[in-house]
């Protein structure tokens, strides 16, 4: 009996044993592929995280490269005495329908220099009005796309190109050569390519005010950078300047 049961306790426990060792084989197995799996995860992540950065430098580099072009634009409204969001319209009309080298601050306050001129009875803008059948009143606050569409309206009753091309320099000074070619479509060309211009989208004064202050920002930064550039560097001047002279 006793020799029974010690036979009956080895097989127990050799069955035991290899449903351990089974067990134990299976579970470092899992470890294993575990350690792949996490392996796996931190690569993704890793490749994720490049990838976020990227798209957020991506991003800054447009922001502020956008914000340089609205600031430009600002600044020159401002410059003008012109709304930006007007100066915008009117420069996007002349980029629909010139050559795109116009530039809409310059002819804007071209305008308002030769309708001074013209309201005080001297300059060629008085005489150019005049054969347009207008005055400096009939031109007065409006907005310069508002401006190029109303004597668009009278353009096609000026005897032949060249009349066309002095009045046009006459009333927008020197960006007239640029725009005559507008000015010959007429009013309600200048009026649908402003209206769609406007449908578009133009910019508006506080996205001009955040460019102007993020451009600010970054100029304050540079000069900044300047500035601990000279103070780093300027003493090693003098410092160069000896071992030079000794070399020489």
């Amino acid at each position: 009996m006793a020799d029974v049961l010690k036979m009956v306790i080895g097989a127990t426990a050799k069955s035991a044993k290899k449903e351990i060792d089974s067990t134990a084989k299976s579970l470092s197995g899992l470890d294993a592929a575990a350690s792949k799996i996490a392996k796996v995860g931190f690569a993704v992540m890793a490749t994720a995280g490049v990838a976020v950065t990227a798209a957020i430098v991506g991003i800054a580099k447009s922001a502020v490269t956008l914000s340089s072009d609205l600031n430009q634009v600002a600044k020159e409204a401002r410059q003008v005495g012109a709304a930006i969001e007007e100066l915008d319209t009117a420069q996007g009309v002349l980029d629909l329908m010139t050559s795109g080298s116009v530039r809409a601050g310059r002819a804007f306050q071209d305008l308002q220099r030769n309708l001074a001129d013209a309201r005080d009875g001297t300059g060629e803008a008085k005489d150019a009005l005049e054969k347009l059948n207008l005055t400096v009143e009939d031109l007065s606050g409006m907005t310069l796309a508002e401006t190029l569409a109303t004597v668009g309206d009278r353009f096609g009753t000026l005897r032949d190109d060249a009349e066309q091309s002095q009045v046009a320099m006459d009333i927008f000074g020197r960006a007239g050569r640029g725009v005559v070619g507008a000015l010959r479509e007429g009013g309600d060309a200048i009026r649908s390519a402003a209206e769609d211009i406007e449908r578009t989208g133009v910019v508006s004064a506080a996205a001009g005010l955040s460019a102007e202050q993020l451009q600010d920002s970054i100029l304050l930064l540079r000069r900044s950078v300047d500035a601990l550039k000279r103070e780093a560097l300027v003493p090693l001047m003098p410092v160069l300047a000896g071992v030079a002279d000794f070399l020489a």
